[in-house]
Formats: structure tokens, sequence, C-alpha cells
């Protein structure tokens, strides 16, 4: 059973559970509802945790070798370094397009020189026609 329709035959006796609950006058009769429906969610809930946990394992296990992975790595990373040219239009880009605090924090790693000095004075002229784009 896929885990979709475990969901949907769970959803409509969790309902039952609550509205069960949820009365003002709790009986002998209300009680053994209650655990009738707790029984069957526990039976159906037993089910569903272990088809999940397979499902879960599966898409665990790699899909590509471990080479295969650092073929990619170092393909994602040449096209970074590709696309990050001129420094002085990305990076503008790359700090004024964040908020205050998380610009804050993007940069905090970064040289000063670079952050305090070559974007925001000498680098300006450059990236001017771009700020009406940015955050402030």
């Amino acid at each position: 059973m896929l885990l979709k329709e475990q969901h949907k035959k769970l959803h409509p006796i969790i309902k039952k559970l609550y509205n069960q609950i949820n009365i003002s006058n709790h009986s002998i009769s209300n009680y053994k509802k209650i655990k009738d429906l707790i029984n069957q969610i526990n039976i159906l809930w037993l089910k569903h945790i272990n088809e999940e946990e397979k499902q879960i394992e599966l898409e665990i296990e790699p899909k590509l070798s471990l080479n295969e992975q650092l073929q990619l790595t170092e393909k994602l990373s040449k096209h970074g370094q590709s696309m990050s040219k001129p420094a002085h239009l990305i990076l503008p880009f790359l700090i004024y397009n964040l908020e205050r605090n998380k610009r804050e924090k993007f940069t905090d790693d970064m040289p000063l020189i670079l952050k305090n000095f070559l974007v925001p004075l000498v680098w300006k002229n450059k990236w001017k026609n771009m700020q009406p784009f940015l955050l402030d």
C-alpha cells in the first residue's frame, strides 16, 4: 500500500478520535470507542512506519558513485567560478541583495578590504546602475 493511501486511511480515524476525545460527557462506552480507535490507529501506524522506513532507506542509497560525485562537484565548482565574473558586479549584487542582518552574516568571513573598501568605494561607480535593484 502506498504511503498516501495509508495517510488517507489514518486521517478519518484520527478525526473520529479527536471528536470522541472532545465530547463534554464521557462514559464507559466513550472510553471503549477511544480505545478501539487508538488500536485501529496503532495497527495502521505500525504498517505505515515500516513502509516509510523502507522507502527512506531506498532513498538514502547514493545514486552516484563517490567518483561521480567528485566529478560533478568539480564541474559545479568550475561553472560557479565561470559565472562569478566580473567581481565588481557579482559581489555587490550578492551582498546588497540581502536584508541587512543576513548581509552581515554573509560578509562576516570576507576580508575587510573587500567588504569595507573595494565593494562600497572603489567599485561603486561600476555597479551604480544596479543600485535601484538592490536592497539598502
